[in-house]
């Protein structure tokens, strides 16, 4: 739309593996997956490196625990409505290489399932606040597109089986490709 305002949109799928330990069950992997996509509208300070934005972002997480006498699958669905804030730096005259961090609050609207091979079966939805930390190297490839290397934080808190306040946090490098409108 303007040179200070653009539309973002932006995806990621990621998945992993470790180890798994059950108190009852014993040791097993874990296996998880995650997809993210996320639409922005960012407006950018004139002369200035920072910016604001908002929009809304969904996330689907899955983790399947598993050891020799046992499976149990987790699956989370996210809707987010998102505001934030970030800033860049350039590394190079031409700002093609930058180094960039960003902060957003959401609301985030989920649904919830977790099954197991003993039987038990949950399933919950709620309103949850959620946050967003991510730093990073960006190259810019020309006026509409961009790759990036960062290391996000996505914290949500979330209410467990016993009803008690918990803190879910998922971690880890990603690489992203961004598609400017």
């Amino acid at each position: 739309p303007s040179a200070n305002l653009n539309l973002l949109l932006t995806a990621f799928y990621g998945e992993g593996d470790g180890d798994y330990i059950n108190i009852y069950e014993g040791t097993g992997t874990t296996e998880v997956e995650r997809t993210d996509v996320e639409f922005l509208v960012r407006y950018n300070f004139p002369g200035k490196k920072f910016s604001i934005f908002g929009g809304a972002r969904y996330v689907d997480f899955k983790e399947d625990n598993i050891t020799p006498s046992f499976l149990a699958e987790d699956d989370m669905t996210l809707w987010l409505a998102e505001v934030g804030f970030g800033m860049v730096a350039d590394m190079s005259d031409n700002g093609r290489h930058r180094l960039f961090g960003n902060f957003t609050a959401a609301a985030a609207f989920g649904e919830w399932e977790y099954r197991d091979t003993n039987g038990y079966v949950d399933s919950d939805d709620s309103v949850e606040p959620a946050f967003d930390f991510n730093f990073g190297y960006q190259y810019v490839i020309g006026s509409h597109l961009s790759f990036s290397v960062r290391y996000r934080a996505f914290i949500i808190f979330d209410t467990n089986d016993f009803d008690h306040r918990r803190l879910n946090t998922l971690h880890g490098p990603e690489l992203a490709l961004a598609i400017y409108f």
